[in-house]
């Protein structure tokens, strides 16, 4: 019975993730594999042939699986991350071909690739849009419509006490007494019928781009 009791109490908190894994060899068409070890110090997974450590391991920020067209990523803290046609992207950067085997280690924003250091070329808007399975994602949180691009296959909204949260992706976007912050910075007040949209890395309230609150 204890161990019955277990088993369920350890599916009802991973048969999620459990899921997203299975839908991504399906949507993928690739093999899959993911051993995923959480510790605060580092986040370890089994990616095919490749064995992937993001360091630090932030257990205090969400994290997700997101889905890119035949790859698997994650997004974890502060780290993004896919493997995308054998092309490693960390943080919207591409960092090459991986051979079969080589291992990747995100160390602080800093890239190794089987030990050694490797320097990432930025992407265009264009290619992070075309890089990404879902396109757009949209939640109505407080009262006010919000749309993020690119979206995510994976999302959570929350509403405690009068403060409204909406996670998805690499954003974490809070509306509390209509005060606007994305991934911890505020964007000031919203008025009521405003409509919040995050296109990339900009804000915008209401079709004009604002700017966070310094």
């Amino acid at each position: 019975m204890l161990g019955e009791e277990i088993i369920g109490r350890y599916m009802k908190k991973y048969s999620k993730i459990i899921f997203l894994l299975a839908m991504v060899s399906l949507i993928a068409g690739c093999s899959v594999k993911s051993n995923a070890t959480i510790n605060e110090k580092k986040k370890e997974y089994d990616i095919e042939s490749h064995h992937v450590v993001v360091n630090p391991g932030d257990l205090g920020k969400y994290f997700s699986e997101t889905y890119y067209i035949y790859s698997h990523g994650y997004v974890y803290g502060d780290t993004s991350f896919a493997i995308l046609n054998d092309e490693l992207i960390v943080n919207d950067k591409k960092y090459g071909k991986l051979a079969p085997g080589d291992s990747v280690l995100v160390n602080h924003g800093k890239v190794f690739i089987s030990g050694n250091a490797r320097q990432g070329v930025a992407m265009t808007d264009k290619e992070i849009m075309d890089s990404s399975a879902v396109k757009e994602s949209k939640k109505e949180i407080g009262g006010y419509l919000i749309t993020v691009h690119p979206g995510n296959i994976w999302d959570m909204s929350n509403d405690l006490s009068g403060k409204h949260t909406y996670d998805v992706g690499r954003y974490h976007i809070c509306i509390s007494k209509d005060e606007l912050s994305v991934n911890g910075k505020s964007y000031g007040k919203l008025n009521k019928g405003d409509s919040i949209e995050i296109d990339l890395s900009k804000v915008l309230i209401s079709g004009k781009e604002r700017q966070p609150i310094k």
